[in-house]
């Protein structure tokens, strides 16, 4: 299945690339994406970096325009992910 990737701000930095399409296998989750999927192209250390930033609220994952608040979430063929910093300002 494929499923497209796409990393808004400071994590396109981390990940050193905006966006991919990314073939994987059937019915993969979110937490599978930062922890089978992400260290093969952005390296293991950074895609730990990202999921401790997802687990402590510093990112947002959005699928298919709605939030992911649960890492269990399953993916789907086809599925469009953004992942977002939480907003700072001042």
């Amino acid at each position: 299945m494929r499923v497209y990737v796409e990393f808004i701000g400071g994590i396109a930095e981390k990940a050193k690339r905006k966006r991919v399409w990314l073939e994987t296998e059937a019915n993969i989750t979110v937490k599978a994406l930062f922890s089978k999927i992400f260290p093969l192209f952005i390296g293991r250390d950074t895609a730990e970096t990202l999921f401790k930033s997802f687990l402590n609220r510093e990112i947002i994952v959005v699928l298919n325009g709605t939030i992911a608040t649960d890492f269990e979430t399953k993916l789907n063929d086809g599925d469009k992910v953004y992942f977002f910093p939480m907003a700072s300002g001042g």
